[in-house]
């Protein structure tokens, strides 16, 4: 019996908009938790407490303005696919689940399962600049956090997020077609 690596990453892949929403999912929950967390230690702040692991006054604005966007931001990203990128419906159609992830093409199979893959590593690093700007509030002296460190990981997020758009823009502009799309149609056409 042969193992087919294609078709076993194929398979996975229908694993990875779960991984996204289960992301999107996370990020929303650990957005709550900041924004309670500010909201409590603003309230022991007024009491006159000063104990450590509080947030920092001058930090709560802040935090209560991150913990909103990590509300609020994947749901503009997920909701707003399909009208904020000039791609849209490529990458909107991705999130319906009752598409079948399988086409008759093995390429295509793995150009979908690839821009897919490449949402969830948008999503983590969406998470992670959350995170990193979070650290650098609560933490003003957590090594590895800086601001500038999040905004490089907010437009990696982005990019990965919305590749199959960039690499539909970036087509637009140069006039060349980018991406597997565009090599699966060369081989498709090269093998008839």
């Amino acid at each position: 019996m042969s193992i087919n690596p294609v078709n076993i990453f194929v398979n996975v892949s229908k694993l990875f908009l779960p991984g996204v929403s289960l992301v999107f999912a996370l990020f929303g929950v650990v957005g709550l938790f900041a924004g309670l967390k500010a909201m409590f230690d603003t309230y022991r702040h007024l009491k006159g407490d000063n104990e450590p692991g509080m947030i920092p006054k001058s930090a709560i604005p802040v935090v209560l303005m991150l913990s909103g966007a990590a509300v609020v931001i994947p749901i503009v990203i997920w909701h707003g696919a399909n009208v904020i990128v000039l791609g849209g419906d490529q990458t909107y159609n991705l999130f319906s689940y009752v598409q079948n992830t399988e086409t008759s093409s093995t390429c295509n199979n793995i150009s979908r399962a690839l821009t897919m893959f490449c949402m969830l590593c948008g999503s983590v690093a969406l998470f992670m600049a959350w995170n990193t700007a979070y650290r650098r509030t609560t933490q003003p002296g957590a090594s590895g956090a800086s601001y500038g460190g999040a905004a490089i990981r907010v437009v990696v997020g982005i990019c990965l997020f919305f590749s199959a758009d960039v690499l539909a823009h970036a087509s637009k502009q140069t006039g060349l077609t980018f991406g597997l799309p565009a090599i699966c149609e060369a081989l498709d056409g090269s093998s008839s």
